[in-house]
């Protein structure tokens, strides 16, 4: 499980890596099953005394619509999210898309990225998280700088080691297990 602690933790790392300042407007998406859910689109708005538009689920034009409402500054979503804003019909769309748009769940195609990036201006932050440890990587580049092939870098107190096991190191160039370490992890997790 993960503990208060941990959680409140992750949450203020989150919000002092992409610079969220107190009252921070988050465009969200149920359900709150996750990580994702529970730490970006709940305590993150509440730990910055914010103002969340929540959204019952994920449904494009809905989410849109909110985006479209302008004056949000981040918005936590998934690749599939991504893709399907991407290839949904916008019409006469006058919308704002938030200034942060932060995809927690691994890598998204470069065609996305780019389609993302010219549809809304904003480029995607990517970043590699698990529900067990949830917020490893994260990349808060500045928005020239954001690369569609990478999922950024360990994030604040993360460590991560490519080894066979924590103790031994493989030599350069050769396959080896990734170790994350993080102050946020599960109980039980090493």
């Amino acid at each position: 499980f993960r503990s208060t602690r941990g959680l409140l933790l992750v949450v203020r790392t989150i919000a002092e890596t992409y610079g969220l300042a107190r009252g921070a407007r988050i465009a969200a998406c149920l359900p709150l099953a996750t990580s994702f859910g529970l730490s970006q689109n709940f305590l993150l708005p509440a730990y910055l005394h914010g103002h969340v538009g929540l959204l019952e689920r994920f449904d494009h034009r809905s989410l849109l619509h909110l985006f479209a409402q302008g004056g949000y500054d981040y918005w936590p979503g998934t690749a599939l999210m991504a893709d399907l804003l991407v290839r949904a019909p916008l019409g006469e769309w006058p919308g704002r898309t938030p200034g942060i748009c932060h995809i927690s769940s691994g890598h998204v195609a470069e065609a996305v990225h780019r389609g993302f990036l010219e549809r809304f201006g904003v480029p995607i932050r990517q970043s590699y998280g698990r529900t067990e440890c949830s917020f490893i990587t994260s990349d808060p580049a500045p928005v020239a700088e954001i690369r569609p092939e990478t999922v950024g870098f360990p994030s604040p107190g993360v460590e991560i080691r490519c080894v066979e096991t924590p103790e031994a190191a493989v030599p350069p160039g050769q396959p080896g297990r990734v170790w994350i370490r993080c102050p946020w992890h599960s109980e039980g997790y090493g």
